[in-house]
């Protein structure tokens, strides 16, 4: 997290996280649906689990550095 803060009001980093952000709107969304791809993942509760915790986990991330959905 510290790495991010002095890089956190670049233009381009706010642009690239907001992106991310937009992307894990919420667990369905395309986001968490590339992680569990990426991690070619079969059974459908596991791949359950994997979308929440990406989910969960982009977004806290994002959330504590205060960084706006791009639009």
């Amino acid at each position: 997290m510290k790495i991010f803060k002095p890089v956190r009001s670049d233009k381009l980093v706010k642009e690239g996280l907001g992106k991310i952000k937009a992307k894990f709107k919420d667990v369905n969304s395309i986001g968490p649906a590339w992680i569990t791809t990426f991690q070619d993942t079969v059974d459908v509760e596991e791949k359950e689990l994997i979308k929440r915790d990406a989910y969960e986990r982009i977004n806290t991330f994002i959330d504590k550095l205060g960084i706006e959905e791009y639009k």
